[in-house]
């Protein structure tokens, strides 16, 4: 059933963790993957996923989805008890919106000791606006309540320089610490997150009002991206990266072992030259990426982000995507929107994928996104790695009228035991759902796939069955990406999927919006309820 209200403010649901840190664990049925597109494109692909750098990326914690987060401004902040050096009180809470809109109104630092002795409680949060600010760039699929404030007791400071940042994430800042980046654009150097347990977040708790630009600046370092990641318990939130000559996030394994419970929380990442957020094995391929959350963040690239996309194998490619992992275990990517991940005017326009697990990965999960006229949706596997026990459930993947880019929206190649069901996917696609080999074993089932797209392309040995195609798009009650009803099953209209599929609540028991899914499921990601 469509959420009747504003879609930035729908309730939390789902019995998937949607609290912070993540730690996730998935048991999952067989089920069915998606396709490559290009020849060439899959090449530079496979020629690209090998051993990963050294590099890392560098994570905060995140706040609400959309252009702001109605909540209650907190009292005063806790008094501080200090023992002679500087203490930070307990920071007062954000002001409160009516609208929930983008808001300027931030939390209020919190008052410190600045002599021994004396104790300064936190100030009062600033009071909300009345209309709040305009409803962000798109509605985001939202199960996304703000992280929460740190402790009284809990460490933290506010950072309101590039350099400073900088000298805190790779070595100043405690472990453990929250590190508040005050409002701001900062022209940054690439970062090494080396010290476990921080997060690093807007201190408005609002994305827009911090900005991390790299400025397409190439590094020795690690070749130009904003925050490389090396240790776990990384948070990054409420903040736009863009402008990286590589990835905004880079998450790697080091020969340490593996780098555990990265959460990429609310962010915007925007324009950046490769990859968005890149996840790789380290230099042995044996230490990797696991149990990570990319959750409630725009994932975009622009006309101008175009012009500078890199390319690969030595012709001018679309070298760029969404997620990237190599080596990545137990990652969860949900109530996210990717738009606009393709190029023009290139030997090869077609992107990598909005969303892409490969390279000996497995048991991820990849639920409730809307993918709006990017070039390729969902990837598991391609070429000669592999991809294992993964679920993509109840995404939304839309391709417009005027958009000719579009290959493939679900992809399947050298898989085993994935499961893609419940999803939705309208538009003029070239292929709706492509398995690539004969090996490749899952389920691929109750997937509505509309317009001009092709169902399900090619043969494997995943079971294939009550996926409808349909001649036009009339079974929805809009196509507009910024309405609530986007994508949603239109009650009168949609008699041809409703109560069509097969029983898999074991494996789906929710649709996008949180309703429960009875014995006789409606085809895609929405089930109506009366």
């Amino acid at each position: 059933m469509h959420w009747s209200g504003p879609i930035l403010h729908k309730p939390t649901r789902s019995r998937w963790a949607r609290t912070l840190p993540v730690t996730v664990t998935l048991i999952v049925a067989a089920c069915g993957g998606h396709g490559s597109g290009s020849t060439d494109e899959g090449a530079g692909q496979t020629a690209e996923g090998g051993a990963g750098t050294n590099a890392g990326g560098e994570a905060a914690t995140g706040s609400h989805s959309g252009g702001g987060h109605a909540r209650t401004g907190s009292a005063a902040g806790t008094e501080a008890i200090d023992t002679g050096g500087r203490t930070d009180g307990d920071r007062g809470g954000a002001g409160g919106n009516d609208t929930g809109g983008s808001g300027s109104a931030g939390r209020a630092t919190g008052g410190s000791v600045t002599s021994g002795g004396s104790s300064v409680g936190g100030s009062v949060g600033a009071a909300g606006t009345d209309t709040g600010g305009g409803a962000g760039t798109l509605p985001l699929p939202n199960r996304c309540d703000p992280l929460p404030e740190p402790r009284a007791n809990e460490p933290s400071r506010v950072v309101s320089s590039a350099s400073a940042l900088k000298a805190a994430v790779e070595g100043e800042a405690a472990e453990g610490e929250t590190i508040f980046i005050a409002d701001g654009t900062y022209l940054v150097e690439p970062m090494a997150v080396t010290v476990p347990h921080l997060t690093i977040r807007s201190e408005s708790g609002h994305r827009e009002n911090v900005t991390l630009d790299l400025a397409y600046t190439a590094n020795d370092f690690d070749n130009g991206s904003i925050f490389n990641v090396w240790a776990s318990g990384i948070t990054v939130a409420h903040l736009t990266l863009t402008h990286a000559y590589n990835h905004a996030v880079h998450v790697t394994g080091t020969d340490a072992g593996d780098t555990t419970d990265t959460v990429l929380y609310d962010l915007h990442l925007l324009d950046n030259r490769e990859q968005q957020v890149k996840l790789n094995a380290d230099s042995s391929g044996q230490y990797g990426p696991r149990r990570g959350r990319l959750a409630c963040s725009l994932v975009e690239l622009t006309a101008d982000g175009r012009d500078h996309v890199a390319d690969f194998g030595g012709y001018t490619s679309c070298y760029t995507g969404g997620i990237d992992g190599h080596v990545a275990f137990d990652w969860v990517v949900e109530d996210n929107v990717f738009r606009g991940i393709y190029c023009e005017g290139r030997e090869v326009d077609i992107a990598e994928h909005a969303v892409h697990f490969w390279s000996t990965s497995g048991e991820n999960l990849v639920q409730s996104n809307v993918i709006i006229d990017c070039s390729r949706g969902v990837g598991l596997g391609m070429g000669d790695s592999t991809q294992a026990d993964t679920v993509v459930r109840n995404n939304l993947l839309f391709a417009s009228t005027g958009f000719a880019g579009f290959d493939t929206g679900i992809e399947l190649e050298g898989v085993s035991n994935v499961t893609v069901v419940h999803n939705t996917m309208a538009g003029p696609m070239a292929i709706g759902i492509n398995q690539r080999r004969e090996t490749d074993t899952g389920q691929v089932a109750n997937n509505i796939l509309t317009g001009t797209s092709r169902a399900v392309m090619g043969s494997s040995g995943c079971d294939v069955s009550s996926n409808h195609t349909l001649a036009d798009t009339a079974v929805f009650s809009s196509l507009d990406p910024d309405s609530p009803d986007f994508l949603r099953l239109a009650p009168s209209r949609s008699a041809a999927v409703v109560d069509a599929g097969l029983d898999l609540r074991a494996v789906c028991p929710e649709d996008i919006d949180g309703d429960a899914r009875d014995t006789e499921p409606d085809v895609g990601a929405d089930e109506l309820v009366p």
